[in-house]
């Protein structure tokens, strides 16, 4: 059974990102696959595991966007069963690009359900914080429902 755990509060600063890091690495460690998804612009969680965020070739911003497939935005991380999808400040454009687009409240439900095939144990999800742009926050009761 895939466990998918978004990672959320309404403010800033309260450890959402050492959270992610921490709980995905002990779960590695249990010997779990783990994927780590960073949705939050600031992009702590891609350069704590040695991603230059700008250098990314593909991040969740190209899997919100422009619907690539999140398979293509999946970076190995130097641990052992611990993946990562980074994020760069781009995923702030997806305000203006979103909800343009049918359904795009289910826009990440949708690219989640491309990792089935895949054997991930957990997927956990970085997120902003609330205040952060209106984009994001709408996702996150329809990902993990």
């Amino acid at each position: 059974m895939k466990y998918t755990i978004a990672i959320s509060n309404e403010k800033g600063g309260v450890a959402k990102t050492t959270t992610t890091l921490s709980l995905g690495g002990a779960l590695a460690e249990l010997g779990h696959r783990v994927l780590l998804i960073d949705l939050d612009p600031q992009a702590n969680l891609t350069l704590a595991l040695g991603f230059e965020p700008a250098e990314a070739s593909k991040t969740s911003a190209h899997v919100l966007i422009e619907s690539a497939p999140i398979q293509s935005a999946i970076h190995k991380t130097d641990f052992e069963r611990l993946d990562l999808v980074p994020c760069n400040a781009r995923i702030e454009s997806a305000e203006q690009f979103l909800p343009v687009r049918v359904n795009y409240l289910t826009t990440l439900r949708i690219a989640l359900e491309g990792i089935a095939d895949l054997s991930y144990d957990y997927i956990l999800l970085d997120c902003p914080h609330r205040s952060a742009p209106s984009h994001l926050t709408p996702w996150l009761p329809q990902t993990c429902c």
